[in-house]
This record gives C-alpha cells, sequence and structure tokens, in this order.
C-alpha cells in the first residue's frame, strides 16, 4: 500500500487563513481535547474553486461537511474532530492525535535537521502492522500528515476537491 502526504493545491482552490495565534495552533495540536480551543478562519482566494478539504497551517487537515459525510466515518479516539469558526462555511478540523512510529528509518530516504526533525521524506517504508486501520496519521519528529492510499482511492472516488496532485513518499513493507 502506498503513502502520500496530505497537502493541498493552493494554486486551484481557496483556502483558509487562521485569525487564531499561532501558539494556539500547536497547542490544539498537542491537546487531546481540541474541542475546547476557538479557532477562527476566513476563506482566501477570490479566483480559485471551492474545494471539499483544506489545511490548515500547512498541517491540519480540515473538512466540509461534504468531505465529512463522504469520508465517514472519521471518528474515534484517534481523531479528534473540531468545528472551525468560519462564516462563510461550515468547516471541520481534524484533529491528529494517532502518531505512530511505523516509519522504518534504516530503510527509507529522509533529511533530518540538528534536532532529529525530519524536514523531507523523500521515500519512506512504513510498517503496516504498526498502521492498524489508520488513515490519516502522523509520525514522531514530524509536522507532516500522511494518508494512505485507501483514503486517496476513496477521496478520489468520490471527487472531493482540494488535494494537490497525489505524491507517493513511502509504502508499507508488506
Amino acid at each position: 500500500m502506498n503513502i502520500y502526504l496530505f497537502k493541498c493545491d493552493t494554486d486551484k482552490y481557496k483556502w483558509i487563513r487562521s485569525e487564531t495565534d499561532d501558539e494556539i495552533l500547536d497547542e490544539f495540536q498537542q491537546s487531546r481535547f481540541g474541542h475546547g480551543f476557538e479557532i477562527s478562519v476566513t476563506i482566501q482566494g477570490k479566483r480559485q474553486k471551492m474545494p471539499d478539504i483544506f489545511e490548515l497551517d500547512f498541517r491540519i487537515p480540515v473538512l466540509t461537511n461534504r468531505a465529512l459525510s463522504e469520508l465517514a466515518p472519521i471518528s474515534g479516539s484517534e481523531i479528534e474532530l473540531v468545528t472551525l469558526q468560519c462564516e462563510t462555511l461550515e468547516l471541520t478540523a481534524l484533529n491528529i492525535l494517532n502518531q505512530r512510529d511505523c516509519l522504518i528509518l534504516e530503510e527509507s530516504t529522509l533529511d533530518v535537521n540538528d534536532f532529529g526533525q525530519i524536514i523531507t521524506l523523500e521515500h519512506g517504508i512504513f510498517e503496516t502492522e504498526k498502521l492498524g486501520d489508520s488513515d490519516f496519521f502522523t509520525i514522531p519528529n514530524d509536522t507532516s500528515v500522511y494518508i494512505t492510499e485507501r483514503l486517496l482511492d476513496k477521496i478520489q472516488t468520490k471527487k472531493l476537491l482540494g488535494l494537490i496532485e497525489p505524491h507517493v513518499v513511502g509504502c508499507t513493507a508488506d
């Protein structure tokens, strides 16, 4: 199974901008109780099309009600659904709580900084059993969100708009 980087296309589609402080967004991502945060966003982009899938602060997946219902079920203890405050559209942020230590570092091609943080993952080998049934996930020392081929197929089948042309960043070791 292939693994993809979750990334939205802000050249082709409208995007959202946070009206909330970056420190609050950092706290939100580290919290298991994101629903206690009030995050305000505005939709940006005049000529671009309206997507079904957004990305907040280049790291937080955000879905319209249509995308949320088409991709359902997206719930449980591993992903927290948090309603955003937006005047023009109902949006839900996905607080990805399921960090998976599933990247086989020795078999992967990646760049890390002096602090051990992953800067770029060129090609990763992921342990299937550690992924479980997670379709959205993060890995230690990386701020990126990754999605499975299973989820990408569902997004494409339902014709949900917003993602860039899918880029494979790795595969499972099965």
